[in-house]
């Protein structure tokens, strides 16, 4: 079992691009605005920059990348096309992350997949990315 710790690797819950970037930050600051005045923070970034996601339930990623504004697919694409800074332009976080290393482990079945897998995550390559191997039943329950 892969367990999520405030410096581990591995993570749960992906569900926005964001997300991913975020976990494998790099060194910079953040601007906040506090009436007049302008607060600069300091993030020193990770130096490991491998990530592992685990998803017990890759349906519900699957779910998410379909609703409207989310960018998961798009930034684990990139990721794993090589793309040297990943960055998210959002309107009030926006994230970076420098030569991150991402691996994605999910579980779902085939009548899940074939359900929530839609037409554009396969038409734009996510799907080409991932590596759906079959396992053969070896027991049923209740039989």
């Amino acid at each position: 079992m892969i367990r999520s710790t405030e410096d581990s690797r591995a993570a749960f819950g992906l569900r926005t691009g964001p997300a991913a970037a975020t976990r494998r930050g790099t060194p910079g600051g953040s601007v906040k605005s506090n009436s007049s005045q302008l607060e600069v923070e300091a993030d020193p970034g990770i130096q490991d920059k491998r990530l592992l996601l685990y998803e017990p339930e890759f349906a519900n990623v699957l779910k998410q990348t379909e609703r409207q504004g989310n960018t998961a697919s798009v930034v684990l694409r990139q990721a794993w096309d090589g793309t040297k800074t990943l960055r998210t332009l959002t309107k009030n976080s926006p994230a970076c992350a420098t030569a991150a290393h991402i691996s994605l482990v999910g579980h779902i079945t085939q009548q899940e997949l074939q359900r929530y897998l839609s037409q554009t995550e396969t038409a734009n390559g996510f799907a080409n990315r991932l590596k759906f191997p079959r396992r053969k039943l070896l027991w049923h329950p209740g039989g």
